[in-house]
Order: structure tokens, then C-alpha cells, then sequence
């Protein structure tokens, strides 16, 4: 990747889960997680990355580059902006297009894969299995 800081990802696939919890928790439950708060404990802090699958990765970037004006290059494309709670730190977004046939989304089978920036994955982790995700 281009970034020149190293950022820790949270990569959640897309899979049968919302099948099985359609509903979202409710906005009471998200505000208290033990002795942790929204406050202390960010979860998502933005999206690292959209990845998806399809016939013709190079054609993709081709047609995004030549009709919506991307920067393509043998990943994807690279979108810059800036951390809304530290605007003097860069944030990243990498926008790939995988072989419709690629193994890297693996164990899931689905389309598509976005990843997530998190502020402190060992702590999350440690919280998504306290709430038995």
C-alpha cells in the first residue's frame, strides 16, 4: 500500500450474520460497554478499504480511470482526505477491484469485502467477544 503510516484494520467480511441479527443494537446499548465508553473506546473510526470481485480487474480500473477520472494503478486507486477529530493526520481508502475467481476474500464467499479502520483493534477484539460477536 501507499500509506505512510501503518493504520490497524478491523476487516469484516460481508456474511450471514445480518441474516441472523437483522437488527442493529439499539443506540442505549452502543453507549456502555463495561467500564469503556463510546468516548474512551472508538470503534469504527472510518473505512480503510472496498474491495469487490468481478470478471476483469484491469478493464475496472480502466473504465474508472478513463470515465470517472481515478487514478488507477496495479492496486486499485488510493483515496486521500483527513481525520476529522485530528485534521493534521491523512487518512487512506483503498478502492480495489479483485479477480472474480481471487481466494483472498476467503473464508467468505461473498462479492465484496470492507475494511475497517479502528482505533485500537486488540481492545475491540477483546470487547466484539465480551458481547459474543
Amino acid at each position: 500500500m501507499r500509506a505512510p503510516t501503518v493504520v490497524a484494520t478491523l476487516i469484516l467480511i460481508a456474511s450471514s450474520v445480518a441474516a441472523e441479527d437483522p437488527q442493529p443494537p439499539a443506540i442505549d446499548s452502543l453507549s456502555s460497554h463495561g467500564d469503556l465508553s463510546m468516548t474512551q473506546l472508538k470503534r469504527v473510526t472510518g473505512i480503510g478499504g472496498v474491495f469487490f470481485k468481478c470478471e476483469d480487474p484491469d478493464r475496472m480500473k480502466e473504465w474508472y480511470a478513463e470515465h470517472l477520472g481515478l487514478k488507477t494503478d496495479q492496486y486499485g486507486t488510493l483515496f486521500e482526505s483527513r481525520n476529522t477529530d485530528k485534521p493534521e493526520e491523512k487518512t487512506y481508502l483503498q478502492w480495489s477491484p479483485f479477480s472474480a475467481k481471487t481466494k483472498y476474500f476467503e473464508p467468505s464467499q461473498k462479492e465484496f469485502m470492507i475494511n475497517y479502520r479502528v482505533e485500537n483493534l486488540e481492545r475491540l477484539l477483546e470487547e466484539l467477544k465480551k458481547e459474543g460477536v
